[in-house]
């Protein structure tokens, strides 16, 4: 077994001297990014959200940027989003194509706008095209509305095919796609699309859309309460720190959020319920008729 050197007990304090030596004599920045690393890209994400909706764009950008050089594709997306609406196109293009080769939809859907329009890109309506089913193979619903737009008018220099469209609204309205709904829901009613009248199936699909606008209603109204209770409690700390600015709250304020958020996740909870319970009651009614 190897043996190692014992350091001589008179210069052991000296070694220990040099250790806080070093350590204070290291700068600031190291313990910093030392910190810096504990955090994940998805909590940078987070905390761009955070600062994006306090109107914090460049704290909202950095926290972004950290998260994409991590390789997170999310992160990705919002800088290029970002970055395309500062005008700077060429960067905002680098991320985009990273995130494309990861795999990312909204990615493909972005760069694919951006090819269609030859926006800081080189016009290109084939591999836009290409980019745009990609994205809607992947259930990107935005990414379908084009290619169902596309196939019924002809657009991006195809010939029109009713039953392409067909296909990419049927996908929508499998994913409870609004839009997709109501435009099969017409041509059913209408006979158009390549479609045969159907009056039957256009009722089916009215009732559809009916429970999805009533379901997004819902969504809404409760994230306009969520929004407003958040910004009372916000409002109601700032208040009692201007009032004790020496007393410590921080715990009574961790109280209130926890309970807030609880409250919240639970109305989403029964919500999320309901309207499982009404997708339920519609799909035995179809099955009935």
């Amino acid at each position: 077994m190897a043996k190692f050197a014992v350091l001589p007990k008179s210069l052991q304090p000296c070694l220990v001297c040099g250790f806080l030596l070093m350590s204070l004599l290291l700068p600031a920045q190291t313990f910093a990014e030392a910190e810096e690393t504990k955090i994940s890209p998805e909590e940078h994400v987070t905390m761009a959200r955070d600062a994006f909706e306090k109107a914090d764009v460049i704290s909202a950008m950095n926290h972004y940027r950290k998260a994409a050089d991590a390789g997170y594709a999310p992160a990705m997306v919002r800088l290029a989003y970002l970055l395309d609406k500062s005008e700077a196109n060429e960067e905002s293009i680098k991320w985009f194509k990273k995130a494309v080769a990861l795999g990312d939809a909204e990615a493909q859907f972005e760069l694919a706008r951006m090819t269609a329009y030859g926006e800081g890109i080189e016009l290109d309506k084939k591999k836009a095209l290409d980019l745009f089913t990609q994205s809607a193979n992947q259930g990107f619903i935005s990414a379908i509305h084009v290619l169902a737009i596309a196939y019924e008018n002809g657009g991006f220099d195809l010939r029109i095919d009713y039953e392409s469209a067909q296909h990419w609204l049927q996908r929508g309205q499998q994913l409870n796609d609004i839009t997709s709904v109501k435009r099969l829901a017409q041509a059913y009613r209408k006979g158009d699309l390549g479609l045969r009248k159907n009056i039957k199936k256009a009722e089916q699909l009215e009732q559809q859309l009916a429970l999805l606008k009533e379901q997004r209603s819902q969504t809404q109204a409760l994230k306009k309460k969520h929004k407003e209770q958040t910004v009372a409690l916000l409002n109601e700390q700032l208040e009692q720190k201007k009032k004790n600015p020496e007393s410590e709250l921080s715990t009574k304020h961790d109280e209130q959020n926890l309970a807030l958020l609880e409250k919240q996740d639970e109305q989403k909870r029964l919500l999320l319920k309901k309207h499982d319970k009404q997708k339920l009651d519609l799909l035995e009614k179809h099955n009935e008729q």
